[in-house]
């Protein structure tokens, strides 16, 4: 069982190549191994107009997602900002397949 009352936990998913001067919206939610939800959170950011590219995001989670999870967002995350899944990885190395 996660302890609720827990500090969160730092997880960096990594979304290489994202277009320039465009917005990006992500909307996404957790749900604990015993089935409760978190409230949905809603993140927007453009990017510079400059050329260059974000090449990471921080994404705060109460407990330590299983590696799974991390590829699982990965993906997700790949195919909404329309990039090459296999230039999407975790911190720790886990690539979307």
């Amino acid at each position: 069982m996660v302890n609720m009352n827990s500090p969160s936990v730092a997880q960096t998913i990594t979304v290489n190549n994202l277009r320039a001067s465009t917005t990006y919206d992500i909307e996404g939610y957790c749900i604990s191994q015993i089935g409760t939800t978190s409230t949905l959170t809603k993140l927007s950011f453009s990017t510079l107009s400059n050329g260059g590219y974000n090449s990471k995001i921080d994404f705060m989670f109460a407990s330590s997602l299983t590696t799974a999870q991390k590829i699982k967002a990965s993906c997700a995350l790949a195919l909404l900002f329309q990039v090459n899944y296999e230039k999407a990885s975790t911190a720790d190395g886990y690539y979307c397949s």
